[in-house]
């Protein structure tokens, strides 16, 4: 229903429009929509201009082509949706306007998440994954993605595409170790804790998983929830020379596999501390079985 929904606009009679003069309404929008695009930036292809000025004059513009692409994936379901995503040139054109507007890609990711919290479905949680994969990319990569070197870097910063939640995505797109995986968890209890307690009553607890929340920050760098899978069972890896301090410079040590229990449980159960703490018991308990 929720990749559907674009259509139903479409199915009613249109009034025709009779006085097509801007009004001084329309020219006061029109001039706030400028303020917006991103001026540094001076695309050759008419396309992604094109495109990027239909989204920011109607958001449901944006709904249609991501609702499209996740009708495809779903479609599709033994597609390598990374490679998909590349290769189709209307699909690449889409992420690289992504790339271009920070605000445009905050608003797919708040899109999509929504989505996933209503229907359940994996499809729509992968193409926000790899949404997300695809414009990190570009950012890091954009000749690759076909954009010149000047506009490469013009691009903006990594702050302007994660601005809720930007140090916490500095941690998780760090590559995985084992320390690491310590600063993240710490970090999380600490984001976690602080947002409990600004809760007032639970009808407030829905702000823990919304767009802006620590878990749909997390949700959107699943390599650390298979990496704690890892850890879980005790298997043992070598990692670098990293020390791993908390603000008041104390070494974080704990059992690894304790800490990916808890991982795991509140990954599955961000809301409800109970559930979760029973979770992480029981992972606990399998952890020890495999040692």
């Amino acid at each position: 229903m929720a990749a559907m929904t674009t259509q139903f606009g479409y199915t009613t009679q249109l009034t025709p429009v009779l006085n097509v003069q801007p009004t001084e309404d329309v020219v006061s929008a029109i001039s706030k929509l400028v303020c917006y695009m991103p001026k540094e930036i001076n695309l050759d292809s008419q396309g992604l201009q094109m495109r990027l000025t239909l989204w920011y004059l109607d958001p449901q513009n944006l709904v249609k082509d991501v609702s499209q692409i996740l009708q495809d994936a779903i479609g599709r379901p033994f597609i390598c949706l990374n490679e998909e995503l590349y290769e189709n040139i209307e699909c690449r054109s889409i992420i690289i306007c992504l790339a271009l507007s920070p605000l445009m890609f905050i608003e797919m990711r708040a899109l999509l998440h929504r989505w996933f919290l209503l229907t359940g479905l994996a499809s729509v949680l992968e193409l926000d994954v790899e949404f997300v994969s695809m414009v990190l990319d570009v950012l890091s990569r954009p000749m690759r993605w076909g954009l010149s070197a000047e506009i490469g870097s013009k691009l903006p910063f990594s702050y302007a595409y994660f601005y809720f939640k930007h140090q916490l995505f500095r941690i998780l797109a760090r590559p995985l170790s084992r320390d690491r995986f310590l600063e993240l968890i710490h970090n999380i209890e600490k984001d976690v804790s602080h947002s409990k307690r600004k809760l007032k009553h639970v009808a407030t607890t829905a702000s823990m998983v919304d767009h802006k929340s620590t878990w749909a920050m997390a949700m959107n760098f699943p390599d650390w929830f298979y990496f704690a899978s890892i850890l879980l069972t005790g298997a043992s890896f070598s990692d670098g020379n990293i020390c791993v301090v908390s603000e008041g410079n104390q070494p974080l040590t704990s059992s690894f596999s304790v800490n990916a229990a808890w991982y795991i449980a509140w990954i599955l159960d961000p809301n409800d501390e109970s559930v979760c703490h029973l979770l992480a018991e029981k992972f606990e308990s399998l952890s020890r079985a495999f040692k």
